[in-house]
């Protein structure tokens, strides 16, 4: 019995990495926004998004801010492997994942590691863009990344989410019984997903 739970677990985690992997590949542009995200929600933790998040959480038990984490990862690595793209909720997740992480409480590992991580790729984009957007203000550095990447995220979920495939269609000059017979060619860069888009 303890086997096949096991077996059908890894069975389940093979297939979710599959999925993402193949959806990368599939689908970069996708893929590129959910990273574009990430760096987004890394950039908003450190502003006063970050500290709404983690002082809300705070209100709370330790075990509810870790549980909000653990779920917004699993649902962030879900979503993109059912349909082999990213869609709203990875997209979104990974914008919000980074401040969720600042509600883990500090003195537990998770916090002291991920935090650090954080703090390390904001410095990055405070040394490598920074001096371009605001000559080294970090704060404010951090809110300019952070809007460009809700404003992409805003624009892609408008145009290209779940159902809003873009399609023209051209109509062909062929004469005899295929004259003007249609073609609908897809122009979203959304190249591919396992289900139909109901």
């Amino acid at each position: 019995m303890i086997t096949a739970i096991v077996s059908a677990l890894f069975g389940l985690i093979k297939r979710i990495i599959t999925g993402i992997l193949v959806g990368i590949i599939n689908n970069p542009a996708a893929s590129c926004v959910m990273f574009v995200a990430f760096v987004g929600g890394v950039a908003a933790s450190d502003t006063f998004i970050g500290d709404l998040f983690g002082g809300f959480l705070g209100w709370f038990p330790p075990e509810v801010a870790v549980a909000a984490f653990g779920l917004l990862a699993i649902g962030i690595a879900w979503d993109c492997a059912k349909e082999g793209v990213p869609e709203a909720i990875a997209i979104l997740g990974a914008f919000t994942l980074p401040s969720v992480a600042l509600g883990i409480p500090e003195k537990a590992p998770a916090h002291k590691q991920l935090s650090g991580w954080m703090t390390d790729l904001n410095t990055w984009l405070d040394v490598h863009i920074g001096d371009y957007l605001s000559g080294g203000a970090k704060e404010f550095t951090a809110t300019c990344i952070s809007l460009f990447a809700v404003g992409l995220i805003a624009m892609w979920l408008l145009k290209y989410g779940k159902g809003r495939y873009g399609t023209r269609g051209a109509t062909t000059g062929t004469t005899g019984a295929t004259a003007g017979a249609t073609t609908t060619t897809t122009t979203s860069p959304v190249q591919q997903r396992r289900r139909a888009a109901r």
